[in-house]
């Protein structure tokens, strides 16, 4: 599994607090890690909600738990 540059993709509205890096590094064990994360969220919002989050619940709800994440830098 491999890591490559990417772009730094602007969510409107929601990227106040970020920098403005050009270019951003991810990976193949990454993206699998957050898919299957987001697959429990999507089955935990169903029993509890009754229905699956929307993308911008999602977008927010990652920045919710990564904003209280002191050793993260911006």
């Amino acid at each position: 599994m491999g890591y490559w540059t990417m772009k730094n993709e602007l969510v409107e509205g929601l990227n106040e607090n970020f920098t403005e890096e050009k270019d951003l590094t991810w990976g193949d064990d990454a993206a699998d890690t957050f898919g299957e994360a987001v697959d429990q969220i999507i089955e935990v919002f169903k029993e509890d909600v009754g229905r699956a989050p929307t993308r911008t619940e999602l977008v927010n709800g990652l920045l919710f738990t990564i904003r209280a994440m002191d050793e993260l830098e911006d």
